[in-house]
């Protein structure tokens, strides 16, 4: 009951505030997403989210694929089906949320977090992580660089929640840097399938403060449809020039139509 005041609650200002996308409610024994669909409510819960953003991405992704499913004359129930597909998570994507967390709560060191696998193993060999030994040996700037926020956006520069396959779309990835540096930024898109889509990069000299980089990425069409995964780094260099990372890795998620 709730829920359902609150969504009729928030209908009164569509007129001057434009129609309301979506809630987030934060419960102390849940966290709870809203859409309203025609004359439904679609309520999404689950345990209590201690950082809402990453479920937000992935609501909002499967939100708009739902909506797409609708406009082009689908039922209901296909609609739920959608949202259902692209609101999952794999085990790959999970290890990637939690090495980010990690970072940004001061639990764990950006530099050392990226020397773990897509199953979050750390390789060793004779004893030795080869990563961690080089870390240990080379001292990098990720303290003084480090990337803020990345947005899949359209040629305008507002943020979206979905790629359409065989069409461009754009990722802007915003980057704070305590000096001037030549850099090179790089985004990588994985589909639901964990197929790489394809590297975009640009050599970009960042100045103190925050940059704002965007870059052009075209969708194949042969990509898997569902949820998927945006990865921007900032290198020195590529690695096979003797590049390193200058900041931990950030992701976002996108949907793909």
């Amino acid at each position: 009951m709730e829920f359902v005041l609150q969504a009729s609650m928030n209908g009164e200002y569509d007129n001057e505030l434009g129609k309301v996308k979506g809630l987030i409610l934060q419960r102390e024994k849940i966290s709870a997403f809203l859409f309203q669909i025609y004359d439904y409510l679609l309520i999404a819960m689950t345990k209590p989210v201690p950082e809402p953003t990453v479920m937000q991405q992935r609501v909002a992704a499967a939100d708009a694929a739902m909506q797409n499913v609708l406009a082009n004359g689908g039922s209901l129930g296909q609609a739920m089906q959608t949202f259902d597909s692209y609101a999952a998570v794999n085990h790959v994507q999970v290890v990637q949320i939690n090495n980010n967390l990690n970072v940004e709560y001061g639990l764990a060191n950006s530099n050392v977090q990226s020397c773990f696998n897509s199953n979050g193993d750390l390789t060793v060999v004779n004893g030795i992580n080869p990563c961690i030994a080089n870390l240990e040996n080379n001292s990098t700037n990720s303290d003084i660089i480090s990337i803020t926020s990345v947005q899949p956006t359209d040629q305008n520069g507002n943020v979206i929640s979905t790629f359409t396959r065989g069409q461009s779309g754009y990722v802007k990835v915003s980057i704070y840097s305590g000096y001037s540096t030549p850099s090179l930024v790089t985004i990588n898109l994985f589909d639901s399938n964990l197929n790489t889509l394809g590297t975009r990069s640009i050599k970009y000299t960042l100045t103190p403060g925050t940059s704002k980089v965007v870059l052009p990425y075209y969708v194949p069409t042969q990509s898997k449809i569902g949820l998927a995964s945006i990865y921007a780094n900032v290198l020195t260099n590529w690695p096979n020039k003797g590049g390193t990372s200058e900041s931990h890795e950030q992701s976002y998620f996108v949907g793909l139509l």
